[in-house]
């Protein structure tokens, strides 16, 4: 469902799937392909108030690392200086 929602510029939907995949895979080449699909959502641009909501409901800590990476990411392309420091 990531990849298609990512083909279609879905990419925070995109990035939602991935996460969701990401917390159940066991096999490192698995994790090393979604972790490269998350950081091309993140670069492709994502809608902050769908990232925010998909951090509120996250419970694995390293899914919530990488949404904190991503809004902090999204924080300095907007030039928000406050949030990028959070």
């Amino acid at each position: 469902m990531g990849d298609i929602a990512l083909s279609q510029g879905k990419n925070s939907e995109a990035f939602k799937n991935y996460l969701s995949i990401r917390s159940t895979a066991k096999d490192s080449l698995l994790l090393s392909d979604i972790d490269q699909r998350l950081i091309i959502c993140i670069g492709n641009g994502l809608k902050e108030e769908r990232i925010e909501g998909i951090l509120f409901r996250e419970k694995n800590s390293t899914n919530r690392a990488i949404i904190n990476l991503a809004r902090a990411y999204l924080s300095w392309i907007n030039g928000d200086a406050y949030d990028f420091s959070l």
